[in-house]
């Protein structure tokens, strides 16, 4: 059974790598869910998948202890940028110190790092610090950051649910390709016709994942597949939901 549940582990961990490359992804979590250590997981999934450099933006923890999670998950790590709007004081290079709601700065320097090609972006809780005022400096912020076309980069964004209301949440969810909802165990992925669960462990820093509604591997091998029919309807439906979020913020 060990073995059985390692393999539908290991399938789904694959799939979620894969869906997640240079798609814009939203981890909206509860207080009870394991973070910041999935999102480590996750990103050192993908790190060490595709080697890509990697710039990180914390809002909640200083650059040096990014660094520490980091190391302490194994990631393989191309050239890292970390933009600090924790601390005061760049300790090395590869650190840039800005204030954490000047965004036309923090966005200079993400434009400087991912404009030539792959690269893996986070935006590690912005909730804390980064909105303010009801999060309209935020949600321009990330308006601008996703509808400019970086066709080789991957964006993770983390945040706690209980800092969205209603109206961030709205044009938030509509701007990423991917939102999964995040609580204590489990993993919830809300699509066009149903919504999909995934049971989750952390251990030793490795996630381990298994589908509570089946242990048949072909289903869960097409836990992530989607048509090409529904792709086109999917499109169609996140055009929308762009368009109007653009003609709210003229």
């Amino acid at each position: 059974m060990e073995n059985i549940a390692i393999a539908i582990s290991n399938e789904l961990d694959t799939k979620i790598t894969s869906v997640a490359h240079h798609k814009n992804i939203l981890l909206v979590y509860q207080k009870n869910a394991a973070m910041p250590e999935l999102i480590y997981c996750l990103v050192s999934r993908i790190l060490n998948k595709y080697k890509t450099p990697l710039t990180w933006i914390c809002w909640d923890e200083p650059a040096n202890m990014v660094k520490k999670r980091l190391e302490n998950f194994d990631c393989v790590i191309s050239p890292t940028t970390i933009i600090d709007t924790v601390s005061n004081l760049a300790d090395d290079n590869y650190t840039v110190i800005c204030a954490p709601t000047n965004f036309s700065s923090i966005m200079r320097n993400i434009h400087k790092l991912i404009k030539n090609g792959e690269h893996t972006l986070i935006l590690d809780n912005p909730g804390k610090t980064g909105i303010q005022d009801g999060g309209a400096a935020f949600i321009k912020f990330q308006s601008a950051l996703l509808n400019n076309k970086y066709p080789d980069v991957t964006v993770i964004t983390s945040i706690e649910s209980n800092l969205l209301n209603a109206k961030m949440q709205q044009a938030l969810f509509s701007a990423y390709d991917i939102v999964l909802h995040i609580s204590k165990d489990t993993i919830q992925f809300k699509g066009s016709t149903e919504k999909k669960q995934i049971n989750y462990s952390i251990k030793d820093n490795k996630v381990t994942l298994e589908p509570s509604f089946t242990s048949n591997h072909s289903k869960i091998k097409d836990l992530f597949d989607i048509s090409p029919e529904e792709t086109d309807t999917l499109d169609r439906i996140v055009k929308k939901h762009i368009d109007v979020h653009k003609e709210m913020l003229i």
